[in-house]
């Protein structure tokens, strides 16, 4: 399990213009649930190739940025080009995820775990995701309110040839009226 660049509850680290090649994981951020300690990641302007696991993978971190990266696995067997759970308030914008095993994206529960007092909506905008084997694209935010922040997935490009189940698989649930938004998607 190689883990090429490791962020465990790091404040701030930027990873930018990389060549990321080979391993179990990209990028690997773990933070702390109901912390904004521990997050701030700025992985912006990378190529990713070839990652056996996921490219980008990230639990509980805080405002992390993941944009205008590159996640290319056409000779592995890349699980997932984003795997991100219980993230508070991500920004995924502007990447190209090229043919997953599973999914190109796969997002889980963001803002479950708020912290106190800083709302932060969650944003997935314009990207291109393409062949997933499961889904292109699984995302399910739940519990939502205007205390623990929004969800918004507009101007993205889904193009789907292989998947099985579903060309996007969107399931925002027990969320607050008015907290998510999903606009003008192809």
């Amino acid at each position: 399990n190689s883990l090429l660049i490791y962020d465990y509850l790091a404040d701030y680290l930027t990873v930018n213009n990389c060549y990321i090649y080979g391993g179990y994981y990209g990028v690997y951020s773990y933070g702390t649930q109901n912390a904004s300690t521990s997050g701030n990641l700025q992985c912006i302007n990378n190529r990713f190739i070839d990652q056996d696991y996921a490219g980008y993978y990230a639990n509980y971190g805080f405002q992390n940025n993941f944009s205008y990266n590159v996640v290319d696995s056409a000779f592995s067997t890349l699980s997932y080009g984003i795997f991100c759970q219980y993230e508070n308030g991500p920004v995924i914008n502007g990447n190209k995820l090229y043919g997953a095993a599973t999914y190109p994206m796969y997002m889980y529960e963001e803002n479950f775990y708020p912290v106190t007092g800083s709302p932060v909506t969650a944003i997935i905008t314009n990207n291109f995701f393409t062949n997933g084997k499961t889904d292109g694209v699984y995302d399910e935010p739940m519990n939502l309110t205007a205390s623990t922040g929004g969800w918004v997935f507009a101007f993205n490009t889904i193009y789907n040839t292989t998947a099985t189940s579903y060309g996007a698989f969107i399931e925002p649930y027990n969320c607050a009226n008015a907290t998510c938004t999903f606009a003008s998607n192809i």
